[in-house]
């Protein structure tokens, strides 16, 4: 998500056993994010094996909103592309 190189790393700090963590190199620093297991199991997989790939290496964030979130992933830069490790969508992990 920078044109710099980033390699996900899993590690346990104070995360529930089964909550990794990923973390990228930016152009503006690091960022490391917890990746919800045990809530989106396909979600955090999905992530994770793309980032091993490197697929998100040189990708832009799409959306930001300061002080609440920051939305990237996609190599068209609209939100709307995209893939899976599967090939294709799948269903939505959302807990409440």
């Amino acid at each position: 998500m920078s044109e710099q190189k980033y390699t996900p790393r899993l590690h346990s700090k104070d995360n529930p056993p089964g909550a990794p963590t990923v973390l990228f190199h930016t152009t503006l620093g690091e960022i490391e994010l917890e990746l919800y297991y045990l809530h989106a199991p396909k979600t955090s997989q999905n992530f994770f094996e793309l980032a091993k790939k490197g697929y998100y290496d040189g990708l832009i964030f799409h959306r930001v909103i300061k002080d609440f979130m920051a939305q990237g992933g996609d190599p068209s830069g609209t939100g709307r592309g995209g893939s899976s490790i599967w090939g294709g969508k799948f269903e939505d992990e959302i807990t409440r």
